[in-house]
């Protein structure tokens, strides 16, 4: 559901919706597979928009839940070669609200928005969700309280795109088109998060130029 959502229609409901709708799905475990959910809190998170020298233009307050899912087994070469290999797939869903900085470029620098700044320090609403690519590792998941993710993070440490190894035992390979991944290299092909402030919104998505078009709205304070 590549959808565009029109700025002027961004209200909390929808925001609330985009977060829940674009990973309900993973909760579907097919029988005999195994799912973790894990939920975080994430304070003073760093959100990045389209500005120059210095893109990040509010902190943010997240709740985070994330469902990991064994898809089933898979053939050693995705894996590398190595061991019994198993698929796994990951989303993430968030709600809670951001602060803008004063002074920062807006998220959007595009068309009308080029050079624009916040003008003022306000909190508005955000909610959105990711979903990474199919993943493979020789390992299981190392389980415990909360999946043994952090149910606290405070900062930008670890990054969203480290999220896929904080279910396993750090030191655990992953793998993702048969070769060895890196953390933050994990394919993300389907993304999205909206904002909103009283009558301005923007959206920030995969499918839209990184939120960098001029009919993607904006956030000015």
């Amino acid at each position: 559901m590549r959808i565009r959502v029109a700025a002027a229609l961004v209200t909390a409901v929808t925001l609330a919706g985009l977060a829940q709708a674009q990973f309900a799905h993973a909760s579907v475990i097919p029988a005999g597979h195994w799912s973790f959910t894990a939920n975080t809190l994430l304070v003073n998170r760093d959100d990045g928009g389209n500005g120059s020298p210095d893109p990040y233009w509010a902190k943010d307050k997240l709740r985070r839940t994330a469902i990991l899912r064994e898809t089933g087994s898979a053939p050693k070469s995705d894996c590398g070669g190595k061991g019994s290999c198993y698929g796994y797939s990951l989303a993430l869903g968030d709600v809670g609200s951001f602060d803008t900085i004063p002074g920062r470029q807006t998220p959007n620098q595009s068309g009308p928005y080029a050079g624009e700044t916040e003008q003022g320090a306000v909190t508005g609403h955000v909610a959105g969700s990711l979903e990474f690519g199919q993943f493979y590792s020789t390992s299981l998941p190392q389980g415990g309280p909360n999946a043994g993710v952090p149910t606290l993070v405070n900062g930008d440490t670890p990054s969203t795109g480290d999220w896929p190894w904080l279910f396993f035992a750090p030191g655990t390979k992953l793998y993702q088109g048969g070769s060895q991944v890196n953390e933050n290299t994990i394919s993300e092909p389907y993304w999205g998060w909206a904002y909103a402030w009283g009558t301005q919104s923007w959206v920030d998505a995969s499918w839209n130029n990184y939120g960098d078009n001029p009919g993607d709205g904006n956030i000015i304070g």
